[in-house]
Order: structure tokens, then C-alpha cells, then sequence
């Protein structure tokens, strides 16, 4: 069982370019317990937070609960079974309140809302893990249920300054619901003196609408990857391949972004032994110098992820 208590206090400097200071205090409890029993171990958490937001003589406080109980439940000695039912309350920051202008790190203009309230959601997780020496897997299923979920949305506008067009961003709220998938699985495929070889495989998918059927947007598109890795004593190599799939599941006003396939190499040499531990190491990151995007970024239409880029160095430990 633990027990906890947290207290902060943020301020927006005074340096921002249109100076608008602001100042956050937060005060949380929280508790967590679980007691394994013969067939199962039961999980239970609980927190509750106090938030007060000051900014242009406007004081708010939000309270906020969360709550959840889970169960780990072995299957047998490989495979075990999670479960978690959780409330979830979130109160709003101060850029989704008061936001109002020109934000250069998002290439975009950001209007807040200062009658947002607090976002509440109910969740279900679902796991199923499995331990072995030659085959692992790990699959998880989710349903988040938000009331008042607090999002940008696009509203159409844009402001055009210095040649440059910025879209204008308003913060606002409303019902939806996010459903996901994510698995992983590792095959040990030879074990040998000299080194073991083994491929791992990893995908996730998400589907995020408001309850009114329009998708949200900047949301993460269906990704598949697989790995191949050589591990003996001194040497690792390892291949990796992450197939992004195109989203067209898009907000109103958002585009569509295309698919790409990365590939990245890695090698390791490790050197020296006891005390001194010597790693000589080399990454290259998108191998076929591919050109993609990031549907979640901003800036995806401005700035492509890199190209093809390589790294070597030396690692040393004492």
C-alpha cells in the first residue's frame, strides 16, 4: 500500500512575447494498494486534486477525483490475465484556458477557452501477457469514454503574416470515445555459444471520434513493425522496419497525411571488462532516406521527419 501527497506551483514568466503571467497551484492525494491473494491479486488506487489557476485577475479551482480497481489474474505459470476499471477526472491547463495569439512552436494561432471544465472519462483495459523462454507476447485492448474532452480544433481561419499563413486553433470540448489496440511479440529463433537471434514484432492501432461522429484529429495512424537482432557476448546487430499506414481518418479541415516505411540499423561492440566498460556503437535511422511525415506534429506540413542520418560514438562507463 503507498500514500502520497503532491504540491506545485508553476508561473508563466514575464518574458513571453505578449507578457501575460499566470500562476498554477496544485495540491494532490493519492493512495494505492493491492494484496496478493492464492488465485489473484486485487488493485486498487484513488486521488484526488485541488487546482487553482490564476491569469488576467481571473481566479478558477477544479477538483478533480480519479479512481480505479484492477485485478492480475495468473493464467498459469506463462500467462497472465490484467484487467483495469478506472474514472479518470483531468482539470485544464492555463494555455487551454487563456491561449490568444500567434504560437510559434506550432506554426499556428491558439485561441483558450476559460469556461472549459473539468474533462471526466471512464476506461476499460484488458492485457494479456505471456512469459516463455522462446516465445513472449504482450496484447492490451482499450475503451476510453471522455465526457468534456478537451481538444484543438481547427476552426477554418487562418492569419497571414509576413507571407506566412498561420491556421487559427480554438481549444474546446466535447463527448468522444478512444478504442486501441497494441500488441508485441518476441521469437527467440536459435539460441547457439557463439550468439542468439531472435525477431520481434509490434503494432498498434487507434480509432478517436466525438460522439457526434466526427474523428478528432492529429491522431496516431496504424503502425506495424518487425525487428531482427543478433546478441552474442561482445556484438549486437539489429534491423528494424515500422511500416506507418496512411490516416485518412481525419478531423474537418485536417489533411490526410500518406504512409512510409522507416528502416534503421544499429550496431554495438562492447570493449573492456569489470570497472571499466568500454561500448563502441553505430545507429542509422531511416536507412532508404525515406520521406515522412508525422500525422500527429503540427508542423507536419512544414517539416518532413529527417532524412537518412547516421551516428557513431563511444560509450565508456566507470
Amino acid at each position: 500500500m503507498a500514500l502520497g501527497y503532491k504540491f506545485s506551483k508553476t508561473a508563466c514568466p514575464a518574458w513571453t512575447p505578449q507578457p501575460v503571467r499566470s500562476t498554477t497551484r496544485s495540491q494532490g492525494l493519492f493512495v494505492l494498494a493491492d494484496r496478493p491473494l492464492e488465485q489473484w491479486t486485487p488493485e486498487l488506487g484513488g486521488r484526488v486534486d485541488s487546482t487553482e489557476i490564476q491569469a488576467l485577475g481571473n481566479r478558477q479551482v477544479f477538483d478533480t477525483l480519479s479512481l480505479s480497481a484492477g485485478a492480475v489474474v495468473p493464467l498459469n505459470e506463462r500467462l497472465t490475465f490484467k484487467a483495469y476499471l478506472s474514472h479518470a477526472e483531468r482539470a485544464p491547463v492555463v494555455e487551454e484556458l487563456y491561449s490568444d495569439g500567434l504560437h510559434l512552436a506550432t506554426a499556428s494561432v491558439e485561441l483558450g477557452d476559460n469556461s472549459l471544465i473539468e474533462e471526466t472519462s471512464q476506461n476499460i483495459d484488458l492485457s494479456l501477457h505471456r512469459n516463455g523462454e522462446l516465445w513472449s507476447y504482450t496484447v492490451s485492448v482499450y475503451v476510453n469514454q471522455f465526457d468534456d474532452f478537451i481538444y484543438q480544433r481547427n476552426t477554418g481561419e487562418a492569419l497571414i503574416e509576413d507571407g506566412e499563413l498561420f491556421p487559427v486553433r480554438q481549444w474546446t470540448q466535447a463527448d468522444a470515445t478512444l478504442k486501441g489496440l497494441e500488441f508485441e511479440t518476441d521469437l527467440h529463433l536459435l539460441t547457439r555459444p557463439r550468439g542468439d537471434l531472435h525477431m520481434n514484432f509490434w503494432g498498434d492501432w487507434v480509432d478517436a471520434e466525438l460522439d457526434s461522429g466526427e474523428n478528432l484529429p492529429r491522431i496516431v495512424p496504424i503502425r506495424l513493425a518487425a525487428g531482427l537482432a543478433w546478441d552474442a557476448q561482445r556484438w549486437h546487430l539489429g534491423l528494424d522496419v515500422i511500416r506507418t499506414f496512411e490516416q485518412n481518418q481525419v478531423a474537418n479541415d485536417e489533411q490526410t497525411t500518406s504512409g512510409d516505411t522507416m528502416v534503421n540499423l544499429n550496431a554495438l561492440l562492447r570493449l573492456g571488462q569489470g570497472l571499466q566498460d568500454w561500448e563502441l556503437f553505430a545507429r542509422v535511422r531511416n536507412a532508404t532516406d525515406e520521406t515522412a511525415r508525422n500525422h500527429t506534429s503540427f508542423l507536419r506540413d512544414r517539416a518532413p521527419l529527417p532524412g537518412r542520418n547516421t551516428t557513431v560514438g563511444i560509450r565508456f562507463r566507470f
